[in-house]
């Protein structure tokens, strides 16, 4: 409950505009030729990482499904290459959790789009040339990240931005609402998958002790065995309001015991402000 009066203060306040330059922010390097490297890329035979978490037990997803879902690599200058989920907000915008970036070194972010098979010819990339953190919390890093492209999604029946939700929902915590949650993280073999997967969840409130109001919890509808694996960070949330799909969160972790499991995403209308002064985009009353 306190969490929720938290939440109200929130948005019973004015919309907070704020420079850009007062966030964390890095550039990154862009190839120059960023067709021809992502080429290379895909015949290439690099070992992906995860970030943890893991969606294992998941539906495969179909091309157009889910538009805005992202599969980004994130390289470092080790040589290691990691792998997390995105979502586009923008033709400009996209966003993912903080976890997976090293600040120290990563250098360089391709966000792959298109295609729910990941080795399909229709799949496209773009390079993101900076990112920016959310800002601190109490001493908090919320994990949460939005990252600038190099060259605007080319938006089309495969390719397109997600709504985020509206001010109105700041206070709202969503109890009980069914919502996709989507990831490109591996599949229950323990591979890295091939095609985009998704399950069915449903927003809790009864999670973990002390949960912060910057969080949403959620658990598989029906009980049905499905968890989020290495590569699903930063996979979105969406609900759908009156045919409408909506972002809520961001997947972030888990938490739990052998019991019970909680998933845990970051809750977006947490951080509308920032989302707008960064990206630009209007949020919605």
């Amino acid at each position: 409950m306190k969490g929720f009066i938290f939440l109200a203060l929130i948005a019973a306040a004015s919309a907070v505009q704020y420079d850009p330059s007062d966030f964390f922010i890095k550039e990154l390097s862009v190839p120059e030729n960023p067709e021809e490297f992502f080429k290379n890329y895909q015949k290439s035979l690099i070992i992906e990482k995860q970030r943890e978490p893991r969606i294992s037990n998941g539906f495969n997803a179909t091309d157009g499904q889910f538009p805005y879902a992202i599969r980004a690599s994130f390289f470092e200058t080790t040589g290691d290459t990691f792998v997390c989920s995105g979502v586009i907000i923008s033709e400009r915008f996209m966003l993912t959790v903080r976890h997976c970036f090293d600040v120290e070194l990563t250098y360089r972010v391709m966000a792959v789009v298109g295609a729910a098979d990941r080795f399909s010819d229709d799949i496209v990339s773009r390079f993101s040339e900076r990112f920016w953190f959310a800002p601190q919390i109490d001493g908090w890093n919320p994990d949460l990240a939005v990252c600038e492209m190099s060259e605007p999604f080319p938006f089309s029946s495969r390719i397109g931005a997600v709504r985020l939700p509206s001010r109105s929902q700041q206070g709202y915590e969503f109890a009980g609402y069914p919502f996709h949650l989507i990831g490109w993280g591996k599949i229950a073999t323990g591979e890295m998958a091939q095609i985009l997967q998704f399950a069915y969840f449903r927003i809790e409130t009864n999670c973990w002790n002390n949960r912060r109001p910057t969080h949403m919890c959620s658990e598989p509808i029906d009980g049905w065995h499905v968890e989020t694996r290495g590569g699903d960070s930063g996979g979105p949330w969406v609900i759908m309001e009156n045919g409408v799909p909506t972002l809520i969160a961001l997947t972030e972790g888990s938490t739990g015991s052998a019991a019970r499991w909680w998933f845990r995403g970051t809750r977006l209308t947490s951080f509308l402000d920032f989302i707008s002064s960064v990206s630009g985009i209007t949020i919605r009353p």
